[in-house]
């Protein structure tokens, strides 16, 4: 799950900008966020990358991740992960096991996947960089030195109000690349559906780190 969580730390709790920021990008930017804040539920199926030209690096994988508040299920690289507002359930099928720990309130902020669609709020200059097609092409830039990456890109279907893609461009030469393949809004889920259930698996062995 390294991939994904490097992907995420750009959700985390950034330093707050006294930055330029493009009026025009932020137009696009609140029409993502504002319609994102309206949801009760997200279902997104996407694909995740990982590219280095200079290291033949060109990897890419398939991942699902549901999300209701703070609660969210993401299915990527054999994996699935829970988190119920509390703890987070790694699931390792394979390895039949699952690892159960209890993130600090900035982890939960960082590990969360709807923040993805309002990152740009805090800690970012932003600008608009062109339309291709009917998508809208916005770049975001770190206000602080002290993020591992250099720019993020997203691409944004700005009748839908939906970001459809992101490129994070990391400063050791790899690039990190989201495609949203499918999105679905305000399905009905239960709480339960965000917990790893062990009394239902009783032959997984269960590390318990909270």
């Amino acid at each position: 799950m390294k991939y994904w969580l490097i992907i995420l730390v750009l959700c985390g709790a950034f330093i707050n900008a006294q930055a330029q920021k493009d009026p025009k990008a932020k137009v696009v930017l609140d029409k993502v966020a504002n319609a994102t804040k309206s949801f009760s539920s997200m279902d997104i199926a996407f694909s995740f990358a990982l590219t280095n030209e200079e290291e033949g690096l060109n990897d890419e994988y398939e991942g699902k991740v549901q999300v209701k508040g703070l609660k969210y299920k993401l299915s990527m690289m054999g994996a699935e992960t829970y988190f119920d507002g509390k703890a987070i359930y790694t699931y390792l099928p394979d390895a039949g096991e699952v690892n159960i720990d209890n993130p600090s309130e900035s982890m939960e902020q960082m590990l969360n996947p709807s923040k993805l669609f309002t990152i740009y709020e805090e800690g970012f200059d932003y600008k608009w960089l062109k339309k291709e097609g009917a998508n809208t092409i916005v770049e975001l830039i770190p206000t602080t030195d002290e993020r591992n990456f250099k720019k993020v890109i997203l691409t944004i279907n700005e009748a839908k109000k939906q970001l459809v893609g992101a490129k994070l461009f990391s400063k050791d030469g790899n690039t990190y690349i989201i495609t949203v393949k499918s999105f679905t809004s305000n399905k009905a889920y239960d709480d339960t559906y965000f917990t790893f259930d062990t009394k239902k698996h009783a032959d997984v062995y269960v590390n318990d780190m909270r």
